[in-house]
């Protein structure tokens, strides 16, 4: 017999072993310790230790490791229904189970039949489990296949074990009651085990020849299911019809009915701004994208981490492609955008884009902005009149956040800056400009009414007697002897025209003395005279002979009248001038030019005698 001191040696060596050999890690074939993984079970009626070794750990034989994971466990054989056990795992995810892997914010479970608890990962969850989630939570549970599902905000899903079916194989059902779910799986060796139940419908999600599935199934508002298969392929089925839904491709279901004809996903949003990783020191940076083709509707989410499991804001039924949060906390974030289709489905999202937020600090107040002209404009009373020239000035000021984008709009129909600023086709226009800070605060310029003039004055030319002009014509001029004295006079100073802008007063054109004297310069103009008049007319006379060519298609003869005038319908004429220009070609050539008030100009060229050489 054992003596009482060597009795009470053993005993203490046995509780010893008990509670060491838990901790010692498992030793495999190759003589190697590997740590188990070890998840949360939440007890249910008629659960024992013994019983959940089986289930988890590998064998009945883990009850003493799993016992010592769990000191307040009196009995091992008796368990209080609603207490949560530590328990060692044969893998990360048990069979038949699914082990939450991250939890976000407000997320319950419901270990049935015991109530509604707090969610945490590790914990395992089990057939007819329930998993909500809140406003603001979310999370991700992993099953054996290999496959994980993200749930986000406001769902409710149950598990439910289906039993042998499709060879014998036991699949997982998840029926969504409320809410959406993304199943995902990289490199999965076969099937996946998991059915999706969203009312009527039933989904079976399966990986493509590289093992890779994404599938988003969710109960919209209106109580339909819909299937969005972003990689691999499912099988819908509703109301005794099934459809195959490949990837890139969506189907919705109508409670009751059969699954719709799958149709195209939406491609995902481009170009989003503001540039990755970039850092800002206010809270509400404006984020824009380029416009996706067919989309009626954008849903942009702001996340902790960049599988946007967490959710600092979500915005759904945005029909612009902009979006300015009220104001993101301190840190850096990632965001993504997702275009929406009339159905309803939607397509790939954006990659996560990096966000640093340097502030609290919104920025909520516009950019100061002041619109001027610059160039050849008028006003007649309440009308502005722009020519080519004129060109609108604008400064803008934004000392918190800077000068963002701007939104030019002609005529009510957005326009490049070029083509805001001028020149503008003839007629009535309106203008304004809508300039934002970096923050996405705008202010509108104008809008602005005016008349574009870019066109040039009339300018043509007639011939006839002295009537043309108001007074001052020539009548009896040719019998007169005071009148052939001056032509006398004329004809020696070299006068070939005259001119006048009334018909009174009558100045002379003295060629090839302007010639001679070094005042001409060949190929240069050389103005003679100007009127200015909103109708500006001009006459020349020629007093001895015709100083035009045959071949011009001006013919004067003595006392005829040639009348240049000049007309504008826009901003009105400001000036009508000619001149002489000696040409290469050694001809004498009358030039006339008009210019409205706003800077548009047409010439008339005329040809005369050909220069004499002396």
């Amino acid at each position: 017999m054992m003596n009482n001191q060597n009795r009470r040696r053993s005993l203490l060596c046995l509780v010893l072993f008990l509670f060491v050999l838990p901790l010692i890690n498992v030793t495999t074939a190759s003589g190697k310790t590997e740590a188990r993984p070890i998840g949360w079970h939440v007890v249910r009626p008629g659960d024992t230790l013994i019983g959940l070794s089986q289930l988890y750990s590998g064998g009945t034989q883990f009850w003493r490791e799993n016992w010592a994971l769990n000191p307040d466990i009196k009995n091992p054989n008796f368990l209080s229904p609603g207490m949560r056990v530590r328990v060692l795992l044969v893998q990360e995810v048990p069979p038949q189970s699914a082990r939450l892997f991250k939890v976000s914010r407000q997320v319950e479970k419901k270990p049935t039949p015991q109530p509604w608890d707090r969610a945490e990962v590790n914990d395992l969850l089990r057939d007819r489990d329930g998993m909500r989630t809140g406003r603001d939570g979310a999370f991700e549970m992993r099953f054996t296949d290999g496959t994980s599902m993200s749930v986000g905000q406001e769902a409710l899903i149950f598990l439910r074990r289906l039993g042998g079916k499709l060879q014998g194989v036991s699949r997982d059902e998840i029926e969504i009651i409320s809410g959406q779910a993304d199943l995902a799986g990289r490199s999965i060796s076969r099937p996946s085990d998991i059915d999706i139940v969203v009312g009527s419908a039933r989904a079976t999600p399966r990986p493509d020849s590289q093992g890779t599935l994404q599938t988003r199934i969710r109960k919209s508002d209106s109580g339909s299911a819909q299937l969005m298969v972003y990689e691999g392929e499912s099988a819908v089925e509703a109301a005794g019809a099934t459809v195959e839904v490949a990837a890139g491709m969506g189907t919705s279901v109508v409670e009751g009915k059969p699954p719709a004809p799958p149709e195209k996903l939406l491609a995902a949003p481009t170009s989003l701004q503001p540039a990755a990783n970039s850092r800002w020191n206010f809270s509400n940076p404006e984020l824009s994208w380029d416009p996706v083709e067919g989309a009626a509707s954008y849903q942009v989410e702001i996340c902790a981490q960049p599988d946007c499991l967490q959710l600092l804001g979500h915005l759904t039924g945005l029909t612009e492609p902009r979006w300015r949060p009220k104001g993101l906390p301190k840190g850096d974030h990632f965001w993504r955008v997702t275009a929406v289709a009339a159905s309803g489905l939607d397509g790939f999202h954006s990659p996560p884009r990096a966000i640093h937020i340097e502030s609290e600090l919104p920025d909520l107040t516009p950019p100061t902005a002041q619109l001027g002209l610059t160039g050849l404009y008028i006003r007649y009373g309440e009308a502005l009149i722009l020519g080519p020239f004129a060109h609108f000035e604008t400064q803008v000021f934004d000392p918190q956040s800077g000068v963002g984008d701007w939104v030019y709009l002609l005529d009510g129909q957005p326009v490049s800056h070029q083509k805001w600023n001028g020149p503008w086709v003839a007629g009535d226009h309106r203008a304004e400009a809508i300039v934002a800070d970096r923050a996405g605060n705008r202010t509108t310029l104008g809008p602005f009414n005016f008349v574009g003039d870019p066109d040039p004055p009339e300018l043509d030319w007639r011939t006839g007697g002295s009537t043309m002009v108001d007074q001052g014509g020539l009548p009896g001029w040719d019998s007169s002897p005071l009148k052939r004295r001056r032509l006398k006079r004329l004809r020696k100073s070299g006068v070939v025209l005259e001119y006048s802008s009334d018909g009174a007063r009558w100045l002379p054109i003295r060629l090839e003395a302007a010639a001679r004297g070094g005042r001409l310069t060949e190929g240069q103009p050389t103005e003679v005279g100007s009127v200015k008049a909103d109708r500006a007319r001009i006459f020349l006379r020629a007093p001895l002979a015709n100083p035009f060519g045959a071949d011009s298609p001006v013919q004067l003869g003595v006392g005829d009248i040639l009348e240049v005038r000049s007309e504008d319908k826009g901003s009105g004429v400001g000036a009508l001038r000619f001149g002489v220009t000696l040409t290469q070609a050694n001809h004498y050539q009358l030039w006339f030019e008009a210019t409205d008030l706003v800077g548009n100009s047409r010439t008339l060229e005329l040809p005369v005698v050909k220069r004499s050489v002396q």
